[in-house]
């Protein structure tokens, strides 16, 4: 993390760089956002020009903000892939309430692995896991789910059972 000294040296470094006086930092940034950039591409453009690498929020700091919609329009315009609702894959979402509750019903709310349950023993936290996990090409699918307590879980970690 960057103290705001970090972020004032800086904007020193750009200053200097492309010839600004400090005060002028916002009024050029603030142009280059005005033209149509995106704090991603001020970024790219001030870290291709000076090698000083300067985080897209730090300069969304000092530029007035583009509604949503704006925003969009800039980005379809350009060219850039703009990802909508309902356009992810299956995988990418997390398991829904309904789909956990299922997998609890089925497993009868005990942990598949100790055989352990909330009804047995009240400190014991259930929750739904992989048995191929995601990252190992694991879907959301019912059948791919399983009950584990929190500490057969966590002792798993991205092992297939």
């Amino acid at each position: 993390m960057t103290s705001d000294y970090d972020g004032r040296t800086k904007r020193r470094k750009i200053c200097n760089h492309y010839g600004w006086s400090y005060s002028d930092y916002t009024h050029h940034i603030t142009s280059w956002y005005e033209e149509g950039m995106s704090s991603h591409e001020i970024a790219e453009k001030i870290y291709i020009d000076s090698k000083i690498r300067i985080n897209p929020r730090s300069i969304m700091r000092v530029v007035p903000c583009r509604s949503v919609k704006e925003a969009y329009q800039n980005a379809i315009e350009r060219g850039r892939v703009v990802w909508g609702k309902g356009e992810k894959t299956e995988g990418q979402f997390r398991v829904s309430v309904a789909r956990r509750m299922l997998v609890l019903q089925r497993d009868n709310f005990k942990c598949q692995a100790c055989v352990d349950s909330p009804a047995i023993n009240k400190d014991t936290v259930l929750e739904i896991d992989h048995k191929t996990s995601r990252a190992n090409g694991g879907s959301n699918e019912i059948e791919n789910l399983q009950t584990l307590c929190r500490r057969c879980n966590k002792g798993k970690g991205a092992l297939n059972m």
